[in-house]
C-alpha cells in the first residue's frame, strides 16, 4: 500500500467519506521547534508525507477536530505530563489514529512508559528506518479504520431486516439468516474490541499470554490449551503457556514435544484454523501415546502479524464437550489482535535488548503454567 495514495478517505472526525473523495496522508507533528521541523522535513522522502506542524497539545486537538490525521508524531521535547494528556485526548477523539513519539533512541523504561500512555511506537528520526516506520504506522491506522467502518456497516445490517408482505417464505428465511449472520459478526467485532482493550496494556509477554488465554477460555469454555512461541533459531518453537483442564502437563509432555518439533512450523507457514473432531489420524501421524488425545477434539491455529507468526495455539478437550461451530469466526477476530500486541512487545524487547523469561519450570504441573521460550534480543 502506497502511503500517499489510499483508496479511501475520512472526514474531519474520522468517518469514512464517499468513494470519490480522497484525503492526502497527514502526519500531525506536535512540539517541534523550527530547526527540528526543517530537519524532519529533510529526513523524509519529499512529497510522500504531508507534515502538519502545531506548537502544543491544545493546537493539536483543534487541528484534529477539523481535519483527521493518520499519525500524530509528538516530539520527545514535549513534557511527559503533556504527552500523556495529549495521548488520552486523542484516543478519545480518534481512537484509530496512531500516536508516535519522535526522539533519540529511548531507554527501556521510557519505551514502556510511552506504550502505557497509548503511544504505538518510538521513532528515531535520524535513523534510516524512520520513513518505513512511519509508513507502517499509517498503514496500520488506515487498516484499523477500515475494520471500524466495516463493523459500523454490520451494525446497520444487523439492525434491519427488510421484508414486505409479498416476500415469499424462502426470502423471509434468507433475510433472517442474513440478519443472524450480521448480528453474529457484530458480536464478534465487539468481542475483538473488548479483547483489544484488555490486552493493550500488557507489556510483558508472560502477562499477555495469561490475559489472552484467560479471555479466550471464557469464550471457548474450559479446555486444555498450549501456546508455542518462535525461538531464536529457524524452526525452533518453545512452550510459552500451558493450561491444564483435564490433562496435567506431565501427561501432555510427549504431545507438547511433538507439537513444538513437528507441527508448529507447518502451522506457522499457513493462516488457516484447523479443527480435528476425530484426532485418531492426528495421533497416529504424530506417533504419540493415544491416551493423551484419546476421544478428544483439537483446534489449532497460528497468530500472524504481517508476515510473521507470533504464536501457535492448540485447544483440546474430550469430544463430549465439543467446541461450538461458530468458534472459528470468533477466533479469527481475536488472533490478529493478539498477534499485534505480541509484535509490539517483541519490538520493545528487541530495542531494549531484553530477553524473554526462561521457559517456566516443571513444578506445579497440574496448575496453569505460563512462561516463554527465550527469543532473540
Amino acid at each position: 500500500m502506497e502511503a500517499q495514495n489510499f483508496d479511501h478517505g475520512f472526514d474531519p472526525v474520522g468517518h469514512p467519506m464517499s468513494s470519490g473523495a480522497q484525503v492526502k496522508t497527514i502526519v500531525l507533528c506536535v512540539g517541534f521547534p523550527e530547526v527540528n521541523r526543517i530537519a524532519l522535513e529533510g529526513s523524509l522522502p519529499a512529497g510522500e508525507f504531508h507534515l502538519a506542524f502545531v506548537e502544543d497539545e491544545s493546537t493539536a486537538l483543534m487541528h484534529l477536530a477539523s481535519q483527521a490525521a493518520e499519525v500524530v508524531l509528538v516530539s520527545v521535547e514535549v513534557s511527559a505530563r503533556r504527552r500523556e494528556a495529549l495521548a488520552d485526548r486523542v484516543r478519545r477523539l480518534l481512537p484509530t489514529t496512531y500516536l508516535v513519539i519522535a526522539g533519540p533512541r529511548a531507554r527501556s523504561a521510557a519505551l514502556l512508559t510511552a506504550m502505557r500512555e497509548g503511544y504505538r511506537d518510538w521513532i528515531d528520526l535520524d535513523s534510516e528506518e524512520a520513513p518505513r516506520r512511519l509508513r507502517t504506522a499509517i498503514a496500520a491506522a488506515c487498516s484499523e479504520r477500515d475494520r471500524n467502518s466495516r463493523h459500523v456497516k454490520l451494525q446497520g445490517l444487523a439492525g434491519s431486516s427488510p421484508m414486505s408482505s409479498e416476500t415469499g417464505a424462502s426470502n423471509v428465511r434468507v433475510a433472517h439468516e442474513d440478519a443472524a449472520r450480521s448480528s453474529a459478526d457484530v458480536d464478534h467485532a465487539k468481542t475483538a474490541g473488548e479483547f483489544r482493550g484488555l490486552i493493550s496494556q500488557e507489556l510483558d509477554p508472560e502477562d499477555l499470554l495469561r490475559t489472552a488465554l484467560e479471555y479466550m477460555l471464557t469464550k471457548t469454555g474450559a479446555t486444555n490449551a498450549a501456546v508455542f512461541l518462535p525461538g531464536s533459531k529457524p524452526s525452533q518453537w518453545g512452550l510459552g503457556a500451558y493450561v491444564n483442564y483435564d490433562c496435567p502437563r506431565a501427561t501432555a509432555e510427549p504431545l507438547l514435544h511433538r507439537l513444538s518439533g513437528e507441527v508448529c512450523d507447518r502451522l506457522a507457514a499457513s493462516d488457516d484454523l484447523y479443527r480435528f473432531a476425530d484426532t485418531a489420524d492426528f495421533v497416529k501421524a504424530l506417533g504419540i501415546e493415544a491416551s493423551v488425545l484419546e476421544e478428544s477434539e483439537l483446534i489449532a491455529f497460528p497468530a500472524h502479524h504481517g508476515s510473521e507468526c507470533t504464536a501457535v495455539f492448540f485447544f483440546f478437550r474430550h469430544t463430549s464437550e465439543a467446541f461450538r461451530d461458530d468458534l472459528a469466526a470468533l477466533i479469527d477476530e481475536l488472533r490478529p489482535v493478539f498477534a499485534e500486541q505480541m509484535d509490539r512487545i517483541v519490538r520493545v524487547h528487541h530495542r531494549s535488548k531484553f530477553t524473554f523469561p526462561a521457559l517456566a519450570a516443571d513444578e506445579d504441573e497440574d496448575d496453569e503454567s505460563f512462561g516463554q521460550d527465550r527469543r532473540a534480543a
